[in-house]
């Protein structure tokens, strides 16, 4: 069973602000011509499973960035290389819940 309410969130360790520094340090952002101008500021969001063991799985884009299927293929990939997080709890259990991530591109 998958939770998409819970009581308390699944987190990454450390919270959002180093979840933060994970992303901006492990980006790469794909190489297409005129990238930096076009898709500066966009998001991707990202859905995946927080597994109550804290591991991830399933993960889909649920909104892209139309003409750039690069973009949503490295969301995925930075997905898959985050640390275990902090699995939803319910009535103070470890439970497998979704959870939905925009990432945000804004190459430098």
């Amino acid at each position: 069973m998958v939770y998409s309410k819970v009581d308390e969130p699944a987190q990454f360790v450390g919270g959002t602000s180093e979840m933060g520094k994970f992303i901006a340090m492990n980006i790469s952002y794909p190489q297409v011509v005129g990238f930096c101008d076009f898709y500066s500021g966009t998001r991707i969001y990202a859905r995946f499973i927080v597994l109550k063991d804290g591991s991830i799985s399933d993960i889909s884009i649920i909104r892209g960035i139309e003409d750039c299927g690069e973009c949503g293929e490295e969301v995925i990939r930075l997905v898959k290389s985050m640390p275990n997080w902090i699995p939803a709890k319910v009535n103070g259990q470890p439970v497998n819940s979704f959870f939905n991530l925009p990432v945000r591109f804004h190459p430098q």
